[in-house]
């Protein structure tokens, strides 16, 4: 593993990750997310020194013990050149991490959907710094924005643009449980095709109940179900949409945030795949980039609809909250 960059040491832009905006960003919109995913982000009284940089406008936030962002630092005209930017780059927030690296290269066999693997031959970003460019990543993705790879020792930095259009799914997390004949039935008056895949199993119990004999068996107890929309209507490739139900295990941050102590909740996740199983090559060609647009706003519409029955709590596929608001497309 590389040795870690000294946070509190001075640096260069092109020694940090960079999340590049422009002019019409605001700086809220970046903050509001990193502090949705990292509730104790702290505000510091010092600002890093960055070499060259025009800090004018800048603040530095601790995201961990050994990770700093800075920004927004206003890119003047020759930062932009020096890092091989883009004309739009306005300004950018700084990631200072540690370098931390898998031991051996990603398998040939392996593709990252935002294209790491190339970026990185030797090595994945891990732990700490694969947490923390996660990050970064899906803040760009939210909001259509950029990420400049900090240089490595012989390597100069790669300018990523993160596909948005991959994270299609959506997560509702309440703790109401929709038995499934509730659930179609909300769900059918926005998709009349959907459907419970088994509908033909024997009734179901929501939870232990007696106990069973020959001729009272135990009752099957429901702790999942599915329902499925299918979308062949856009193009017989396209697929389907899941909403996957069960009881909640893990808890997105911003969820946990909401909760209190010891609540437990339910899932929904919708959940699209395309039949040919395509939905994860970013960048994909305009006929098939506009087919997942239009399955994934048929997904919001999905996702909106449970929010409203359930009085939960929404987020995407980078753990950020969405309202109903922002899901009426």
């Amino acid at each position: 593993m590389p040795p870690g960059p000294d946070v509190t040491e001075p640096y260069g832009l092109g020694d940090a990750h960079l999340l590049l905006v422009d002019a019409e960003l605001e700086a809220s919109d970046v903050l509001a997310l990193v502090g949705s995913r990292l509730p104790r982000l702290e505000q510091l009284e010092e600002l890093d020194v960055i070499g060259g940089a025009d800090l004018s406008e800048a603040r530095s936030w601790r995201l961990s013990r050994n990770s700093r962002l800075t920004g927004p630092i206003v890119l003047s005209k020759e930062d932009r050149a020096g890092l091989g930017l883009p004309a739009d780059a306005h300004a950018a927030f700084a990631l200072r991490c540690p370098r931390d690296r898998e031991p051996a290269p990603p398998p040939q066999w392996y593709a990252d959907t935002d294209g790491l693997h190339e970026v990185f031959p030797a090595g994945l970003p891990n732990r700490e710094e694969g947490r923390m460019l996660d990050l970064l990543i899906a803040v760009a993705k939210r909001l259509h924005l950029r990420v400049r790879i900090a240089d490595d020792p012989g390597r100069a930095g790669t300018v990523l643009t993160p596909d948005p259009g991959l994270t299609v799914d959506h997560y509702v997390y309440s703790p109401y449980w929709l038995a499934p004949d509730v659930l179609l039935e909300q769900l059918r008056a926005v998709e009349p095709t959907a459907a419970l895949p088994h509908a033909d199993l024997p009734p179901v119990t929501e939870g232990l109940a007696g106990s069973g004999t020959p001729e009272d068996p135990v009752p099957l107890i429901l702790d999942g179900y599915a329902v499925a929309v299918d979308l062949t209507d856009l193009a017989p490739e396209a697929g389907t949409i899941e909403v996957r139900v069960m009881q909640a295990e893990v808890l997105p941050e911003a969820v946990r945030q909401a909760a209190t102590e010891g609540q437990e909740f339910v899932e929904y996740h919708v959940h699209w795949m395309d039949a040919d199983q395509r939905r994860f090559q970013a960048h994909p060609a305009e006929e098939f980039a506009a087919l997942r647009d239009a399955a994934a706003a048929r997904a919001e519409v999905l996702t909106r609809t449970i929010l409203l029955a359930t009085a939960g709590l929404a987020v995407d596929e980078g753990g950020f909250l969405v309202t109903a608001g922002q899901l009426e497309g």
